[in-house]
């Protein structure tokens, strides 16, 4: 008998604490208002970005930077089922994937494409995959697996993205489900829309309005977070000049109860005011990692493309990882990244093209997930991901072996 798949896997040890050095420049705030001024009114597909609006992380990779914080759903492990504290615990979880936005966008994966997180120290692991994605249809979805110790996360998004003068508006159409290994169940959808603030003279800064809520069906109860857009202009020097303001509450029965109730912002703390009168940090961010960062990454992000000769002999050849625009990225040299993110998206297409023409299906197939029903993915989210994890990919990983991967997905990534 085995035991878990952590006491298997190295800790990595001496990870780095800053990205590459570069003497490249950032885009000036007029130089992002000039790039922008021509988008109005299309969308994220029909005009593709500069390289140099992008960050040397992709989307899939958001999905990792998400679980920065998964230590909170450790923590509501322990905690009864059903109890106020959990939810609590889940809801400041929920709204933590935000304080990893930055003031650059990311760029976008292709099909075939795939992204691994393994901490073992934390004992938890994430993969996440493009499973859907057309241009006609001017969609892509992406899907992810998280496991703890004692908890699953399954999740997708369909985001879409449009240009209108000073903003860009997000839609991110993006569900969570969380199963504890107590059959405790938690749902929640990220908030419809986002905006994100253009001017000729600053950066790029996210602002966020709506709220998300948290759903545990089972005990009839839910934690709500309001999010306050009380950004204001900041220089491209400074990643957190504004503040971004949240409050919550809780619903019991179809009631909302005085308290608990939540209150502080998505990019320093959320603190809880509890029936008891006292008053407990739920969420507070990590500092900032001390010397040159030119990108205003936390160190979690800094190493997500950081790939050591014994991950790199696991990973997968379509892992981002190895998507060399993202190496030029980090370099600085945006001449280089963005002739291989062309090279990228033409191989994407012409695969795109010759599948869909053999097969009449309008996108080609992901490698480890798969609709839960045939036609599942016509319809809106429901309370679940569309798609789930099939298996197959942690037991190839562990022999080493990605035979079963068709040769055109393996030379994606190939120089």
């Amino acid at each position: 008998m085995t035991g878990p798949w952590w006491q298997d896997e190295p800790i990595v040890t001496n990870r780095r604490q800053s990205l590459p050095h570069t003497d490249a420049k950032l885009p000036t705030g007029s130089d992002v208002w000039k790039i922008f001024k021509a988008l109005v009114g299309g969308s994220s597909f029909d005009i593709p970005l500069p390289v140099q609006l992008s960050l040397p992380i992709d989307e899939l990779q958001r999905r990792a930077e998400e679980l920065e914080f998964s230590e909170l759903l450790d923590q509501a492990a322990q905690r009864p089922k059903g109890s106020m504290e959990r939810l609590l615990l889940v809801a400041a979880f929920a709204q933590s994937a935000f304080q990893a936005v930055g003031k650059l966008k990311a760029m976008v994966p292709i099909m075939g494409e795939t992204y691994e997180l393994v901490l073992p120290e934390k004992k938890m692991r994430l993969l996440v995959e493009t499973t859907y994605l057309n241009i006609k249809e001017n969609r892509v979805v992406n899907s992810w697996m998280a496991e703890g110790e004692h908890w699953k996360l399954e999740g997708e998004d369909e985001p879409s993205v449009r240009f209108w003068g000073t903003s860009v508006e997000i839609h991110l159409n993006w569900i969570d489900a969380l199963t504890f290994d107590d059959g405790d169940v938690f749902t929640w959808k990220k908030m419809t829309t986002g905006s994100t603030v253009i001017h000729p003279m600053v950066s790029i800064v996210p602002a966020y309005r709506g709220t998300i809520t948290v759903h545990n069906e089972a005990f009839d109860q839910s934690a709500t977070l309001q999010f306050k857009d009380s950004s204001s202009w900041k220089s491209m020097t400074g990643r957190r000049g504004h503040k971004n303001g949240i409050k919550g509450w809780v619903e019991k029965g179809g009631q909302r109860l005085e308290k608990p109730m939540l209150s502080g912002s998505w990019t320093d703390k959320v603190v809880a005011d509890m029936p008891d009168g006292s008053h407990w940090t739920v969420f507070e961010i990590h500092p900032l990692p001390l010397g040159p960062n030119r990108l205003g990454l936390n160190l979690h992000s800094m190493q997500l493309n950081e790939i050591g000769q014994e991950l790199e002999a696991k990973l997968p050849p379509m892992d981002t990882r190895r998507r060399l625009d993202m190496r030029a990225l980090e370099r600085g040299d945006y001449v280089q990244a963005a002739k291989v993110a062309d090279l990228l998206d033409k191989r994407w297409r012409e695969r795109e093209k010759q599948y869909t023409e053999e097969t009449g299906a309008t996108s080609l197939p992901p490698l480890f997930f798969e609709l839960r029903e045939p036609d599942g993915l016509s319809g809106s989210q429901k309370k679940i991901p569309r798609y789930r994890y099939k298996g197959g990919y942690w037991e190839a990983r562990k022999i080493g072996d990605w035979s079963s991967i068709p040769q055109d997905v393996r030379g994606l990534f190939a120089e």
